[in-house]
């Protein structure tokens, strides 16, 4: 018995041997037959260079063998044709003095004199050197220093809100909530969306007394100059092409409302409200701002009054935080309400972008369908 283990250990080893050497023969003949290829490679590579070729690529791999084993010497040569590196950073200062031989230019300032007309370029570009990102943030910050951070004095509708409400950033902005209930697609975060508009549009309808409010605009001088289409797409009378606007609006909202007014035919006249004529046929509708541009407070209810004995739409400018505790426009019996909630937690941003309304009687809803092809 035991010569039998003896024997039956021998043969396991002696097979397990084999196994081996087969195993380095067959890697050694891959090696060999990669080497083969590559030698061949190589020698079209400098065939074509000699041709001259610049612009081929390629990688070349060298093999050593030594004692059944392996030592890879990789060799990447790259240029700017198919290089995703050299694409993006650009050619070098050698490649560049190059291509200027290859089209006869000595440097890119003669490549640049000869390219652009003389009448162009006057002076000779003064061109940064190049830097690191470290380096120009650092230029960045040294330039933004030198501004002067003064306080702003225009208003004109806008105002200094440095902080949203807590209760509002905390429940609203920051709950996640209001974008999605369970999983973050887009149809989740557009259900919550118009959930948030709905609400913001029902807020603004309360404290404004109006019965239909759109969902935002760009700016007040938009919603005068909608409010202005509105009112006389609402008569649609070619004699009712007269409107009329309070010297006492936002110069921005005025110059909005004119400049959308001409091409439309509509006479616009700035002026006193008191001194408005209301036996003017024409007149299609008024526009009036409480708190105004010099944040002087008005009671419009004996005025939009007049207006609406003698068929004339009335527009009025409000600030909605004043709404809060003043009389709203709506209790004033105002058409159309329009404004700007930036003083409800949004800064102001270098002057925008910033929430603004534009709010309509119910009996007046068939405006809204007009307001947007205008």
């Amino acid at each position: 018995m035991g010569y039998y283990y003896y024997f039956d250990y021998c043969l396991n080893l002696f097979l397990f041997l084999n196994y081996i050497l087969y195993l380095f023969l067959w890697i050694f003949n891959c090696e060999a037959q990669f080497f083969v290829q590559s030698k061949r490679k190589l020698t079209r590579v400098r065939e074509r260079e000699k041709e001259g070729d610049e612009h081929i690529s390629n990688i070349i791999m060298y093999r050593c063998f030594h004692h059944f084993s392996t030592l890879p010497l990789a060799f990447v040569r790259r240029t700017a044709a198919n290089s995703y590196v050299n694409r993006h950073i650009g050619p070098s200062a050698a490649e560049s003095i190059s291509m200027l031989r290859i089209i006869g230019k000595e440097s890119l300032s003669d490549l640049m004199t000869a390219a652009i007309p003389e009448n162009i370029l006057r002076s000779p570009l003064k061109e940064a050197p190049a830097m690191s990102e470290q380096d120009a943030l650092s230029l960045l910050h040294s330039l933004g220093s030198r501004n002067k951070v003064l306080k702003s004095m225009i208003g004109q509708g806008y105002d200094e809100s440095k902080l949203t409400p807590p209760v509002i950033l905390r429940n609203v902005i920051e709950n996640p909530a209001w974008h999605t209930p369970y999983t973050p697609f887009q149809a989740e975060i557009s259900q919550g969306r118009l959930e948030s508009l709905l609400n913001i549009q029902s807020m603004i309808i309360d404290l404004t007394a109006m019965d239909l409010a759109n969902a935002s605009l760009l700016d007040q001088a938009t919603a005068c100059a909608g409010a202005m289409c509105l009112a006389f797409h609402h008569g649609r009378k070619e004699r009712m092409t007269f409107f009329f606007v309070s010297r006492d609006v936002f110069p921005s909202c005025v110059e909005m409302v004119k400049t959308r007014a001409e091409p439309l035919k509509i006479k616009v006249v700035v002026g006193d409200p008191n001194l408005i004529d209301w036996s003017d046929s024409s007149l299609c509708g008024i526009l009036v701002q409480t708190p105004d541009a010099m944040w002087m407070l008005h009671d419009f209810t004996t005025l939009f009054e007049k207006a609406k004995q003698h068929g004339v739409v009335s527009c009025c400018g409000t600030d909605l935080m004043a709404s809060v505790l003043l009389k709203p426009p709506g209790e004033m019996g105002a058409d159309f309400v329009l404004g700007s909630a930036q003083r409800f937690g949004a800064p102001p941003g270098f002057g925008g972008l910033t929430p603004h309304f534009l709010l309509s009687r119910r009996n007046l809803s068939d405006s809204f369908r007009v307001a947007s092809l205008v």
